[in-house]
Parts: C-alpha cells; structure tokens; sequence
C-alpha cells in the first residue's frame, strides 16, 4: 500500500488524470515541474505519504488507484493530521470498492500514527462527478466543514 520510487510514473499519471477529468479535457495536461515535486515528496515519505491501492491479477499486480497526502499541524485541533491532496482511481476501478479501500486504508494509517484528523478537498460543484464523489465521500463519513479559497500563480 504505501508507495515506493518505483510507483512514480504511476503516481504521475493519476494525478494528471485527475487533473483531466476534474478540467473536462480531452487529453492529459502537461504540468511543468510535476516529475520533480513527485520525486522530491518521495524522497519524504514521513511528511508525504502516498498510498497506492493495486490487486494482483494473473500473477501481475496492477495498480488501481493512488492517494498523495501530507502531514500538517492544526492548533484548533491540538495536533497533527493527514491532508489528502490527491486522490484518484483508474476508471476500470471505479465502484468496485478501490476508493473506499484506499480510503480506509489511509484512514488506517493516520489512527495508528497519531494523526488527529483526515482531511481532504473535493473539486468544485461544476466538476466532472461532482455528485458521485460527494455521495462517496458523504458514505466514508466525511462532514463538508468549509469551503477551500485557492490562488493560483502559474497556469496548469
């Protein structure tokens, strides 16, 4: 489950998925510095867990899905929790139980390292499955707690 060097490219490419369906594109977006930050946040795993949800299928595994998150401190809580970043499961797998797995699994991970809190960010209300992945997140017991404001300086 947790993510080795080798998962890279894969990571990569969910992410950009992601970023493709979330922005209706056609093809997947080129991202400038995307292999870099990739390979610096795996050099971190203690500040930047990933987590990949994969089966293994005739004597192969295949890689289902990945969630990129990081550690951060929030005093209204007193202490530290896991912030989900990116998540993202492959369109083959998708209502077969890999995102809830995944979830569950970071869920998992956070408990047993003292982590407070799980906390994530859903694309706007215009996205692509918006109203899928809210009813998801709504069944993992996930609460809508505010609205997340974002200022961008480069152009994706």
């Amino acid at each position: 489950w947790k993510a080795v060097p080798s998962d890279s490219d894969f990571i990569i490419k969910c992410v950009k998925k992601m970023i493709q369906v979330i922005d209706g594109k056609k093809e997947l977006p080129i991202i400038e510095g995307i292999d870099e930050s990739c390979h610096k946040i795996m050099q971190d795993p203690v500040h930047y867990p990933i987590f990949i949800a994969e089966k293994k299928e005739n004597n192969e595994i295949v890689k289902l899905g990945a969630a990129i998150s990081n550690t951060q401190i929030l005093l209204a809580i007193g202490g530290p929790y896991l912030y989900v970043q990116e998540m993202y499961v492959d369109d083959k797998a998708r209502g077969k139980g890999v995102g809830a797995a995944l979830l569950n699994h970071v869920e998992k991970y956070a408990k047993e390292n003292g982590y407070k809190m799980v906390e994530l960010t859903q694309p706007d209300a215009s996205s692509k499955y918006h109203e899928e992945r809210t009813k998801f997140y709504a069944r993992q017991g996930y609460n809508i707690s505010g609205i997340s404001r974002s200022k961008e300086f480069i152009q994706i």
